[in-house]
């Protein structure tokens, strides 16, 4: 009898055997497929070979070496046409062609191979196929399936069964050869139980189906449940200790390496929760991580305290999802369990959120599958309550890979809400910076849920004074390198705690109190870079850029002033920004670079999110490059984390002038010569373009942003204290994100340098730019551009003349604010006739 833990050691050694291939020499062979990749219905393969001693079968003369072997191949009664790929494409050497047995999974339509009557038959020992062109995007390929031989096409012999032999979809591509064994070894078809939740104390059933195996045993711990027969059931009670139980189904058979299985099941405490709002993440599916799309038919909450029925749901919303207009949320809540194509349906694996209408109490709920595509299935997922949608609290967490039903249109059992067997959580545990100034402080934050009690401890140390909040942060001041462990614990002493650690190294003071760049090139540690972020060597006159992203595909990079800044009393930041390309090559840049001032719980160890800044605790101006129209191809953003506040598209504001990317040669696939499209509303540029010059001034309720002098967002109110930019203090971090993706740019900073004070004032009543705009290919302008700067909020005209002599004619009123004012004017005459035009912009005098 295997025993646990000899299990590995004996799979080891029985699979380092010597193989032992058997020959068959039957004139039938069934191919008979019991599962395939992505769990679908039909089969579709290009070629199908037969092997002996290593030699490929010259089957219909497909390797053209030595005498044809004749051979027909069958699929059921239902034959297909010619033109879906009959079964005796397999047999003609060419992947080009293919098999495909709609409903290939149902009994006869197996493949058969017929040798003929002529005897001796070929003998084989082993076998392949390859799959078809386009077998990947249609989940046609066997991922299980079972060989049988037979002289008579009645009785058949098994000869080989494979399990989950095929996981990977790949298109022409050939699997195998697959040894036939002198014996098969166990096999387990199935083993499993409909209820991997439940209530402590409640028995499970488990069924099991093996093959060809002498002994079977199920492992519990050091328990032990025999089973006398190849397939059956039997019943079990799960430990009561909140955690997941493995139960290990062994099959064994001499001289054979064993089939094992393990199916794990959660016994827990129970309990009621009682909120509004429930949001269901799914953490983990059936199809695995390599695509985001999810789906379900229905979905249902339970209260057993008062009824069996299900409580009634009053909407449901799945922010950030991406649905068809038929498989949107409210899918999910409609009754309807039993139409396959009636379901939700997310390409982006976004939370649903559902809302009762009020705070119900429910302790049990339950899902049913969609009508297709088991891949989708969730196999985790978590479920939190709230009753503002604001703090959210953990009420479930399936860690474990649950059994969903693979059946389509199913609903599992009603699922036990875990109680106070709730596994711990964190969320997180970070700390302000990895590379801590000496003598300065270090603040870690942190957020869990389901925990009682939370302790954090320096490595050597004793834990930190407590009790600590369950989420919040705490401030250390380390003197030498510390790893900090935060640990969260349950109520019960037996249920596992949840650990975290973050890591901080002691750096000396870099000696550097303030912003000011003119350029990178003696830029020290008070500069930390991460990600993709380099300092580059000269670069054309200037002797060093900061360099967020180079011009390649999928970089991201940060780099932030390693010290807080007081803003309390405001600030003004200049710097030089420069999105290029060195290398155009017809492709619009992507994607674009946020100055950000936070207070974010990573601080100068956040990632950041790339062109959109950090997601909270900051304040972002956001800078765009990709796009094919001037939205959102020049578009600029100031951000609350995650909020838009204020937004303009650059290309469209009065006296902007862009340098875009230009038309540059090019060969399409033919060879021919073109010209690429230019695109002249992009932030991007070419290298050799000057950088543009921004300016960002804040005093608390209010913040400007200029680009080349313009003010293209202006009197945003804001507040880096309100919005949790800035600390206790008043400080905050300082510094830029950026990324690329498919398309690529270089995200270069010139210089930086930030003021800290007041600069909001507004220069006098004054002309800040004129700017002629014409048509392509033209020298008339059709426009001119005009910007001023207004002190006072004053209505002001634009009003022409072609002689300075009255009258003047009224051009274009422009309603007053305080800052800068731009508009384009259309110009209504022709300006070639005249020698000159005036435009004269005035103040509007209150009658």
């Amino acid at each position: 009898m295997f025993r646990p833990q000899a299990l590995l050691a004996a799979v080891a050694l029985l699979s380092a055997l010597p193989a032992s291939a058997a020959e068959k020499a039957y004139r039938y062979y069934q191919f008979k497929t019991t599962k395939l990749v992505g769990n679908g219905s039909n089969v579709m393969l290009s070629e199908f070979d037969f092997y002996h001693a290593g030699t490929k079968l010259n089957i219909r003369n497909k390797t053209g070496v030595g005498a044809s072997i004749p051979c027909e191949a069958t699929a059921g009664t239902d034959t297909p046409a010619a033109e879906d790929g009959v079964p005796n494409n397999l047999l003609d050497g060419l992947v080009e062609t293919m098999f495909v047995r709609r409903s290939g999974l149902v009994a006869g339509n197996e493949l058969i191979f017929d040798f003929g009557a002529t005897t001796p038959h070929p003998v084989i020992d082993s076998y392949s196929f390859t799959t078809a062109t386009n077998g990947s995007g249609f989940v046609r390929t066997p991922q299980s399936w079972q060989v049988y031989g037979s002289d008579d096409k009645v009785s058949w012999t098994p000869l080989t069964w494979e399990v989950d032999r095929v996981t990977v979809l790949e298109n022409s591509t050939t699997y195998g050869p697959f040894d036939v064994p002198e014996i098969i070894p166990p096999l387990i078809n199935s083993f499993s139980t409909p209820a991997m939740i439940v209530l402590n104390d409640t028995p499970i059933t488990f069924s099991y189906n093996t093959q060809f195996s002498t002994e079977r045993n199920v492992y519990v711990g050091v328990d032990t449940i025999p089973l006398a027969a190849e397939s059956g059931t039997f019943v079990t009670t799960p430990p009561p200790n909140g955690q997941a139980t493995a139960y290990t189904l062994v099959a064994t058979k001499d001289d054979t390496a064993p089939a094992i299985s393990t199916t794990l099941v959660r016994s827990v405490a129970g309990g009621a929760s009682t909120y509004r709002y429930v949001r269901f993440k799914i953490t983990g599916r059936r199809g695995g991580a390599g695509d985001s799309t999810v789906q379900l038919a229905e979905f249902e909450f339970y209260n057993s305290a008062v009824s069996a029925a299900k409580i009634p749901i009053s909407g449901v919303e799945n922010p950030g999802s991406n649905s068809p207009d038929a498989e949107k949320a409210p899918k999910i809540i409609d009754g309807i369990t039993t139409e396959g194509g009636n379901k939700w349906l997310d390409f982006n694996n976004a939370p649903l959120i559902f809302d009762f209408g009020s705070p119900k109490t429910f302790d049990k709920y339950a899902f049913f599958t969609g009508g297709d595509a088991a891949e989708r299935d969730p196999v985790q997922w978590t479920l939190e309550g709230s009753n503002d949608q604001s703090r959210w609290n953990l009420i479930e967490n399936v860690n474990i890979p649950f059994a969903t039903p693979t059946a389509r249109n199913t609903s599992t059992l009603p699922i036990p809400l875990p109680g106070t067997s709730l596994p711990t959580q964190i969320d997180f545990f970070t700390g302000n910076t990895l590379n801590l100034i000496e003598g300065e402080t270090l603040t870690l934050s942190y957020s869990t849920q389901a925990a009682a009690t939370v302790t954090i401890t320096p490595d050597g140390g004793d834990p930190l004074p407590g009790p600590l909040p369950l989420y919040g942060s705490v401030n250390v001041t380390p003197t030498v390198d510390t790893t900090y462990t935060l640990t969260a614990a349950t109520a019960d002493e037996n249920a596992p705690v949840a650990t975290a650690t973050f890591s901080v190294v002691i750096v000396p003071d870099p000696g550097v109190d303030d912003i000011q760049y003119d350029n990178f090139a003696s830029a020290g540690t008070e500069l930390e870079t991460n990600g993709s972020t380099t300092i580059t060597p000269e670069f054309g006159t200037n002797p060093g850029r900061l360099r967020l992203t180079p011009e390649q595909q999928s970089q991201s990079g940060t780099a932030w002033f390693v010290k807080k800044l007081a803003v309390s009393g405001g600030f003004e930041a200049t710097f030089g920004l420069s999105m290029n390309q060195e290398d155009p090559n017809g492709y619009v840049p992507a994607d674009g670079l946020a100055f950000v001032v936070q207070n974010a719980p990573s601080g100068t160890n956040d990632p950041g999110t790339g062109e959109n800044g950090v997601s909270q605790k900051a304040l972002n101006i956001c800078f765009h490059t990709f796009g094919f129209e001037p939205d959102p191809a020049s578009l600029i953003e100031v951000r609350s984390g995650t909020t838009v506040l204020a937004k303009c598209v650059a290309f469209n504001q009065p006296g902007v002038e862009l340098y875009g990317i230009p038309s540059v040669p090019a060969v399409d696939e033919n060879g021919v010569p073109y010209m690429t499209a230019p695109f002249p509303y992009t932030l991007g540029s070419v290298s050799t373009d000057p950088a543009y010059r921004i300016r960002v001034v804040y005093v608390p309720g209010d913040l400007d942003v200029y680009l080349d002098g313009i003010a293209v967002i202006q009197n945003v109110n804001v507040n880096l204290s309100t919005i949790g930019a800035a600390d206790a203090a008043g400080k905050s971090y300082f510094g830029f994100t950026a990324r690329t993706g498919g398309n690529v740019q270089n995200s270069d900073i010139t210089d930086w340098h930030v003021k800290l004070g007041d600069f909001s004032a507004v220069p006098p009543f004054g002309m800040v730019k004129s700017l002629f705009r014409y048509t392509a290919g033209s020298s008339q302008p059709t426009s001119v551009d005009l910007v001023w700067n207004a002190d006072t909020a004053t209505d002001f005209k634009v009003v022409s003349s072609l002689d300075l002599l009255p009258p003047w004619s009224l051009v274009q009123s422009a309603p007053g604010v305080k800052g800068q004012i731009g508009v384009s004017v259309d110009i209504p005459f022709n300006v070639g006739t005249a020698d000159k035009a005036f435009f004269r912009v005035e103040r509007v005098v209150p009658e």
